[in-house]
């Protein structure tokens, strides 16, 4: 009981907000593997990438093409905001990995580089966001009485609304690198963010 006290409250020290960590191998070095090397993550995390961006493409063209609506509309969506998240966390993981691979292991002497911790705020984000959007859309929007078209296409659908979390849930499996409690602000801030959109868009006149 004593060590789960010790621990809760190292979690909730004002250090644990800051994006430092002191082995920054494990940000290119899956939890599963016993080697060192960059290899294996770095092509997982390429064919994830690649798999999404290449949904998030055919959704920003497809959905105007058969809905008959103006592109900027896609915008609007907390499902598109999402997935573009899931694109950027998923290049940035393959970045990281992709820099090891080419040029070093990465030095924390000074502290993570940029692009490691833009990588992990993208990651601490995205996971819970694409979590979020797969339980509200098929707990709650799919399953209302009135169902509404929300997806232009059903493959599309499932691949906005569903393999979105299996993507970060692969992410989030293969990662080693640590899940602080006091992370959990930066998803509440994107969240926070896109209620003020909501909100300004209502009031400038959006639908």
């Amino acid at each position: 009981m004593n060590m789960l006290c010790v621990k809760c409250g190292s979690q909730c020290q004002w250090r644990q907000c800051l994006l430092e960590h002191p082995s920054p191998s494990n940000f290119y070095v899956s939890c599963w593997q016993s080697s060192r090397s960059c290899v294996p993550l770095m092509s997982l995390r390429i064919f994830l990438f690649l798999y999404s961006i290449c949904v998030l493409i055919t959704s920003i063209v497809w959905m105007p093409l058969t809905l008959d609506i103006n592109c900027g509309y896609w915008f609007i969506y907390v499902t598109h905001w999402g997935y573009i998240l899931v694109a950027l966390s998923t290049g940035f993981g393959a970045a990281v990995s992709a820099c090891v691979y080419f040029n070093r292991p990465i030095d924390a002497t000074f502290g993570l580089p940029w692009y490691v911790k833009t990588y992990w705020v993208l990651y601490n984000i995205t996971i819970p966001v694409a979590f979020l959007v797969t339980i509200f859309y098929w707990g709650v929007l799919r399953s209302s009485v009135k169902k509404l078209n929300y997806a232009p296409n059903p493959v599309l659908d499932i691949m906005l609304h569903g393999v979105n979390s299996a993507v970060m849930l692969v992410e989030l499996l293969c990662s080693a690198h640590p899940s602080r409690l006091l992370h959990i602000m930066q998803p509440l801030y994107f969240a926070g963010v896109y209620v003020l959109f909501t909100i300004i868009y209502f009031f400038a006149g959006g639908l």
